[in-house]
C-alpha cells in the first residue's frame, strides 16, 4: 500500500502539473509495484489517467528524484485500446483492475471502465498456436542444438524458454508476466494475476537453473509436452516468412522506452547477482536484435550483440547493454526521464 509520504508526493506532483483540478481529466488511478509490498525505493510511480480529449499519450517525468510514468488514455479511444490489448493477449488493463488505488474518479468513469472489463464479450476460449509460431519454437530449439559455444547455447536456450513460456500463456489465456519481473511475481504467495499450472511453473523454474545440456534437453522436452508440441521436426512447408514492419517514430520510441526499462531491471539483477540474471540478459539481447531488424540499423549492432553474447563478466555485460542502447537510440534521442509519446 502507498505510504503517507508517497501519497503526499503524488498529490504534490499532480498539483504542480495541474492534473487534479483539470476538468478534462476524469480519472486518476495509481497502480503497479508502488501499491504492493514488492516495490523498491527506485520503483517508478505508475499512474493511469482517463481524459475526455481526443489523444492518448505515454508520459514520463522526474519529480523530487522519483520517476513518474503516466499512461493517459482518451475516453473515446480507450475501448479501442482495450480491444487491441485483448486481441494481443496483453493483461495490462487486467493488472490495473486487480491492483489499484483511486485518487480521482469523476462521474464514476473508472468504475464503469472496470465493469466493462468484466463483460462477457471480452472473454474468449482457449486458443491453439499457429503453425508459424510452432516453427519459430523449433527454430530456437535447433539453434540451441547447433551452437558450439557455451554462451551461444545459453543465448538460444533462454530465448527458447521464454518463447515456450509466452506461448503457453497465450494458449491457456494466462496473465502474461513481463520476463524481467518474474523474480518478484512468481515468488509471491498472493499474486493477483492468474498463474500457470503448478506442473508448468515447477518445470519452468527448474529449467531456468539448469546448466548441463542433458538436463536442459530434458526440461525442454517436458515443457514442450505441456505445450502439446511433440514433433520437433521443422515443417518448412507451412513456414511463413514475416514481412518487414515499418514503425512510426512514436512506435519506435515506445519500443526504446521498454528496452531501456528492461536494461535497468537487468542491470539491477546483474549487480545483485540474481539467479535470473542470465535469463534476463540473453532475452534482452534478443529483444535488441529484433528491434534492430525493425529499424534497419548498420551492422555494427550485430557485431556488438555477438560480442555481448560471449561476455561473462558483469561489468562488461552492463557496458554492452548501455552501448547497444546508445546505438539503437542514436537517431531518436529518447530521454526516459522526460518524454511524451503519442499512443494513437
Amino acid at each position: 500500500m502507498l505510504s503517507i509520504e508517497e501519497k503526499e508526493l503524488i498529490i504534490s506532483f499532480l498539483k504542480e502539473n495541474h492534473m487534479l483540478e483539470n476538468f478534462h481529466i476524469l480519472s486518476i488511478v495509481i497502480y503497479g509495484s508502488r501499491i504492493t509490498e514488492y516495490s523498491a525505493p527506485s520503483s517508478d510511480i505508475d499512474i493511469f489517467i482517463i481524459d475526455d480529449r481526443s489523444h492518448s499519450y505515454r508520459m514520463g517525468k522526474m519529480y523530487h528524484h522519483t520517476k513518474f510514468d503516466l499512461s493517459i488514455f482518451s475516453l473515446q479511444q480507450l475501448f479501442f485500446f482495450l480491444q487491441d490489448f485483448h486481441m494481443k493477449d496483453n493483461y495490462y488493463f487486467e493488472a490495473i483492475k486487480n491492483n489499484h488505488y483511486i485518487l480521482k474518479d469523476k462521474e464514476n468513469t473508472f468504475v464503469d471502465f472496470l465493469r466493462y472489463l468484466d463483460c462477457s464479450e471480452l472473454k474468449s476460449k482457449k486458443r491453439d498456436l499457429s503453425r508459424n509460431k510452432v516453427n519459430k519454437i523449433k527454430d530456437l530449439y535447433q539453434n540451441f542444438l547447433d551452437m558450439e559455444s557455451n554462451r551461444e547455447k545459453d543465448y538460444w536456450y533462454y530465448n527458447l524458454l521464454e518463447m515456450i513460456r509466452a506461448s503457453y500463456f497465450y494458449v491457456n489465456r494466462i496473465s502474461y508476466i513481463n520476463p524481467f519481473k518474474l523474480e518478484y511475481v512468481y515468488k509471491r504467495e498472493n499474486c493477483f494475476l492468474k498463474k500457470p499450472s503448478e506442473s508448468f511453473l515447477s518445470v519452468f523454474l527448474e529449467a531456468l537453473y539448469a546448466k548441463e545440456n542433458s538436463k536442459r534437453l530434458y526440461f525442454i522436452q517436458e515443457l514442450l509436452t505441456l505445450l502439446k508440441i511433440k514433433n520437433l521436426e521443422h515443417d518448412s512447408i507451412f513456414y511463413e516468412k514475416e514481412e518487414p514492419i515499418f514503425l512510426s517514430k512514436n512506435q519506435v520510441l515506445l519500443d526504446l522506452l521498454g528496452i531501456e526499462n528492461n536494461i535497468k531491471r537487468t542491470e539491477e539483477k546483474i549487480v545483485n547477482h540474481s539467479e535470473y540474471q542470465d535469463y534476463n540478459y540473453y532475452i534482452l539481447l534478443r529483444r535488441m536484435y529484433d528491434f534492430y531488424l525493425k529499424i534497419y540499423r548498420d551492422d555494427q549492432i550485430l557485431v556488438l550483440i555477438k560480442e555481448a553474447i560471449e561476455s561473462q563478466e558483469n561489468f562488461s555485460r552492463i557496458t554492452y547493454l548501455e552501448t547497444l542502447f546508445t546505438e539503437l537510440n542514436r537517431d531518436y534521442f529518447l530521454d526516459s526521464n522526460n518524454y511524451k509519446i503519442k499512443l494513437n
